[in-house]
């Protein structure tokens, strides 16, 4: 008798456990908060047994952003999975909080892009007890995924470039700061097009690399789930930008894929930047109306940039000064690989100031630095001051140079 009630206590409690498990779908209706339940269909994941998919149609007006204090979890998360409307880049941002997954995370699944961007804060793939099965896919299922590491720590598991057992996919890490620790990594570019690989971006403050902070590739070797599959490179790359050397080692288990082991020694590359001019503000200023004129004509409609409004054949309204404008403007400049913009000072009399104050305000502003240009007379007037300047300078995103020197333009001849 006690066997039997100590058998059904044991199954009952197994049921239990199982039963709060749920499948829940972001939809982003209501802000960024990922606990916020109105944001998924579902409700918001609640324990470290739940499935999260994060949708990116063209409908979803938000996507979460996990901020300091908030500590999230869920059994897996599926970015990319459209279900219905035009795929745009799904994303989930980390931006000094923490997420939990029991197992592994898709990032780009199922033809859709998306992007986990990585600010700061902790991600941790594979809880106590699941840390043999625990994985980072990047790119699956005719998905794009990219990671894109600018700080905090971000524990993957198996980091997969695209997902190696079914390579139909492309992953891209893309590591700017903080550190990535895997038990190991598979990069299976599909053929001899390196398109799905690791890439060293500049050094940050704090530096940023795999594993280290040296901006080493230094994975350990995983095979304790399949035995037949360890850490290998069938294709893709291995790039660095910071001057220092990448080096590999790899070893298979099994004979499944061929062992590679190879160093790239790396180029310092130039940091890359563009000049704003901002003067699309719309038909309420007066610069406003000069630009719109000068592309209004039905010819030079092909020259608008992707926010304008055409009004009719000879007619249009490009206004720029929206947040949602700004952030996809960062996001595109990064995927240009864009390093800084460089803002052209303006007073706030002039109404040219406001993309300026966008970028600054963005919750993506750490994914490129800025600079300013100034004009002289923009001091004889006393319109800036030099403590502003200062004030820029100490911005962890202003863009320096020759070691932490802050840089500035000069619109013209230099009367201060």
């Amino acid at each position: 008798m006690c066997k039997k009630l100590l058998l059904s206590l044991l199954v009952l409690a197994f049921v239990s456990s199982t039963a709060s498990a749920a499948n829940v779908f972001w939809n982003g209706s209501v802000d960024t908060n990922w606990a916020n339940g109105g944001n998924w269909d579902g409700g918001a994941p609640s324990t470290s047994l739940d499935w999260a998919d994060i949708r990116n149609g063209d409908w979803v007006q938000n996507f979460p952003v996990i901020p300091p204090l908030q500590t999230v979890a869920a059994r897996t998360i599926r970015m990319g999975p459209n279900f219905g409307g035009t795929p745009q880049t799904g994303k989930i941002t980390v931006d000094g909080g923490t997420l939990s997954l029991q197992q592994e995370i898709y990032i780009g699944d199922s033809g859709g892009p998306s992007d986990f961007i990585m600010n700061s804060g902790t991600v941790d793939v594979g809880l106590a007890g699941f840390t043999n099965q625990s994985f980072t896919a990047v790119g699956s299922e005719g998905g794009s995924g990219k990671l894109l590491m600018n700080g905090g720590t971000f524990n993957a598991g198996t980091l997969g470039l695209p997902k190696w057992w079914s390579t139909v996919g492309t992953g891209n890490a893309i590591i700017d700061g903080g550190n990535l620790n895997t038990s190991g990594i598979i990069i299976d570019s599909q053929g001899s097009s390196p398109t799905s690989g690791i890439q060293f971006t500049k050094n940050r403050a704090n530096g940023g690399g795999l594993l280290t902070d040296t901006q080493n590739l230094n994975a350990t070797d995983w095979a304790n789930w399949q035995t037949s599959v360890g850490s290998w490179i069938s294709g893709g790359r291995i790039a660095s930008s910071t001057g220092g050397t990448v080096q590999a080692n790899f070893s298979s288990v099994g004979s499944v894929r061929t062992t590679e082991i190879f160093s790239a020694a790396s180029q310092t590359a130039p940091d890359v930047g563009v000049i704003r001019w901002d003067a699309w503000v719309g038909s309420g200023n007066a610069v406003g109306n000069e630009v719109n004129a000068s592309l209004s004509p039905n010819q030079f409609h092909n020259k608008l940039p992707f926010y304008a409004d055409v009004l009719g054949p000879n007619s249009v309204n490009i206004d720029a000064t929206s947040q949602t404008i700004m952030d996809q403007e960062i996001d595109f400049a990064v995927r240009a690989g864009l390093d800084y913009w460089a803002f052209i000072w303006y007073p706030s009399s002039s109404g040219l100031h406001q993309s300026r104050n966008l970028y600054l305000n963005s919750t993506r502003k750490s994914e490129i630095d800025f600079s300013l240009v100034v004009e002289s007379v923009r001091f004889g007037s006393n319109q800036i001051t030099h403590q502003e300047l200062v004030n820029s300078f100490l911005d962890p995103s202003y863009q320096t140079v020759l070691n932490g020197r802050p840089l500035l333009y000069f619109f013209d001849n230099l009367e201060i």
